[in-house]
């Protein structure tokens, strides 16, 4: 990742935080990325500009 992964959640905010704080943060979005990514792998989600018509 080399952008902020949530544009919504203010890098001010994410400065303010405890050091365990920001790790955490940075744990979920990496387990949320990884579980994508393999949910993508075996045919569980598709990518944004694949989306499946039904």
């Amino acid at each position: 990742m080399n952008d902020w992964p949530i544009p919504n959640f203010p890098l001010e905010q994410f400065r303010a935080l405890s050091l365990a704080d920001k790790e955490l943060c940075l744990a979920m979005i990496r387990a949320y990325c990884a579980e994508a990514a393999l949910q993508e792998q075996i045919g569980m989600r598709f990518p944004e500009d694949e989306q499946p018509y039904y």
